[in-house]
């Protein structure tokens, strides 16, 4: 359970951070100029030094530099109790290339990616990720989303997996302008 706060901590700590920078809420001057952060939850199904069901929090941007085309860079924590084994921890720093192809209240987008496994405690290795995703976002306004999505992750290409279903919220941000 430390764990889990561990990582929750993280993703608040990563969204703080974000805004407390240079960045503020408001409206954007340009599609161009807008950034998202968000934060999500959920299950995900593994297969790395043991197999199971564990959870994942994953704090996310997202920069919009052209229409319809989305960088994000993500930091997803997962942890794992395996039965005869140490609790196992990692970070999956992580860029995914999305295509969001539609501009209104709902919109669903997919991409690929690819990060690092970063082994926290327990068993396993630190090792290279490649990452399909889909999902589905619903603007309640030009400042908040939810979100839902399916992240399917290969770990040591094509070793290990995790398959990731989450829901959470994210907020629209933009660069303050001096």
């Amino acid at each position: 359970m430390t764990c889990i706060r561990s990582g929750l901590s993280i993703a608040a700590m990563a969204i703080v951070a974000c805004a407390s920078s240079s960045i503020c809420m408001g409206q954007a001057r340009t599609d161009g100029e807008r950034l998202w952060a968000g934060v999500t939850l959920g299950p995900t199904s593994y297969d790395l030094a043991g197999t199971g069901t564990g959870l994942v929090i994953n704090a996310a941007l997202f920069w919009q530099p052209l229409k319809g085309i989305l960088i994000s860079p993500s930091l997803p924590f997962f942890h794992y109790d395996a039965q005869f084994e140490r609790p196992t921890s990692y970070l999956f720093p992580e860029v995914s290339f999305i295509t969001s192809p539609f501009a209104g209240p709902l919109q669903p987008y997919f991409g690929v990616g690819a990060g690092w496994a970063v082994l926290l405690s327990g068993t396993g290795e630190s090792d290279p990720t490649l990452h399909g995703l889909s999902g589905l976002r619903l603007r309640l306004s030009r400042a908040f989303a939810v979100r839902c999505e399916i992240k399917a992750r290969a770990v040591d290409p094509f070793i290990g997996t995790t398959a990731d279903v989450t829901c959470g919220a994210d907020i629209g941000l933009v660069f303050k302008h001096f």
